[in-house]
């Protein structure tokens, strides 16, 4: 088994992700769809991991490891304003990076804006095999 999926395999234990305050309770029709379609593991174009976890109400991420095996701290996770919404910490530049799912998933691929301290932009993830 390749060394960072071990590493998932071993951050999927020790899950821990923080809500974001003032989340939905009902979770409409909508917003059920849309988490059970983000779960999974998705990958970006320069190899870094991404894990989403949905249990019925709330799809969360809940691992970050980057293309070098750095595994970056979630700080927040959740719906907001009706996105999907993630804060994390990167450990080693001190960067705190806030991710929007732009729109629906498709079965293979997502896309997402990005900011940090320095810079902005967009990408699109692919859903793991």
């Amino acid at each position: 088994m390749p060394r960072v999926l071990k590493l998932l395999a071993l951050l999927l234990s020790l899950s821990v992700a923080v809500p974001l305050v003032g989340c939905p309770k009902q979770v409409s029709s909508a917003e059920y769809a849309a988490g059970k379609a983000l779960a999974g593991i998705w990958k970006d174009d320069a190899g870094a991991t991404y894990v989403v976890e949905f249990d019925g109400k709330q799809p969360r991420m809940t691992h970050v490891v980057d293309y070098d095996e750095e595994v970056f701290q979630i700080l927040q996770t959740g719906w907001r304003a009706g996105l999907f919404h993630v804060i994390y910490l990167v450990p080693s530049t001190q960067y705190t990076v806030d991710i929007t799912v732009t729109e629906q998933p498709s079965a293979d691929s997502l896309n997402i804006d990005w900011r940090n301290q320095h810079d902005s932009g967009s990408e699109s993830w692919y859903r793991s095999p």
